[in-house]
């Protein structure tokens, strides 16, 4: 995200003043995570992405956290598993389904506010493997999740290798129930248009043959749903030279940019050798 949160939408000659970003969420079962940088303007000039980062990197704020019994302060420290390599986090605010999470964010004169829930967890009950074709290593993938209620939905599929700290949102992963058919849904489970398209020639939808991986599914509110809905839009925009990024980014952040999201989640560790479905019982799912 930090690549793609730029203070306008169009180049403009004179460089806006850079607005101040969170990018935080919290997990059922898990604890707070916050980083804050500064936005980048389309025409900025920099020497390296390094010292972008460097120039952009906001080590030195107040980040609180209200749960609705308890304010804590967030500590925090160098992380170089994350962009930007600077987090926050506190042990004391552990995530819980149905709560509520306030975040306010300060640095110099700029005070950041949002808010968010836990929703109940989401479930896989079962993900089909099957590898197109014998001349390939691709692997397709469609996952299933029982979905009976008539009540609205909202989810989002993240991903990350295995040995790796970085989740990253997968091509086509965000989604709401209103396709389900019979109480279940059947979602295909794309590579990342980010990290998809580096060196390639053409974005890559499947995952390869031999990885080792660990997606997590989460169901989240509405509005966070709506900012990862319009950031994945402009994400497939800004992969491509003849679509350049345009359109607002939905965010739950008043006074700056980003996003605050509470993730009801489970997580899945599937490794890819042969077709084959994998059947989850959920009781005893790998859970953040």
């Amino acid at each position: 995200m930090f690549l793609l949160l730029f203070t306008g939408c169009e180049p403009k000659e004179d460089i806006a003043e850079p607005e101040l970003v969170v990018e935080g969420w919290i997990t059922s079962g898990g604890h707070p995570l916050v980083m804050l940088h500064k936005s980048i303007s389309f025409n900025e000039s920099f020497e390296s992405v390094a010292s972008l980062i460097e120039d952009k990197l906001v080590p030195f704020g107040k980040v609180t956290i209200d749960d609705g019994t308890q304010k804590v302060i967030l500590t925090g420290r160098l992380d170089t598993n994350y962009i930007p390599p600077y987090r926050y986090s506190s042990v004391e605010i552990i995530g819980e389904e149905g709560k509520t999470y306030s975040l306010t964010a300060e640095y110099e004169n700029i005070i950041l506010t949002a808010t968010t829930t836990i929703p109940p967890r989401a479930y896989f009950d079962s993900i089909q493997i099957e590898q197109k074709g014998e001349n390939t290593d691709a692997m397709e993938m469609r996952a299933f999740i029982s979905d009976a209620a008539n009540s609205p939905k909202y989810y989002v599929l993240f991903y990350r290798a295995l040995g790796t700290i970085q989740y990253y949102n997968t091509f086509l992963g965000v989604f709401d129930n209103s396709g389900a058919k019979e109480g279940i849904l059947s979602i295909p489970i794309y590579y990342s248009v980010a990290s998809g398209t580096i060196g390639q020639d053409k974005p890559v939808l499947f995952f390869k043959k031999g990885m080792d991986l660990e997606f997590m599914l989460t169901r989240v509110d509405k509005a966070s749903y709506d900012f990862w809905k319009t950031f994945s839009a402009i994400s497939v925009s800004s992969g491509s030279a003849f679509l350049p990024i345009h359109g607002k980014i939905i965010s739950n952040v008043s006074g700056g940019k980003g996003y605050w999201c509470g993730y009801g989640s489970s997580s899945y560790i599937v490794k890819l050798r042969n077709d084959t479905t994998l059947i989850f019982d959920n009781d005893n799912t790998k859970t953040d």
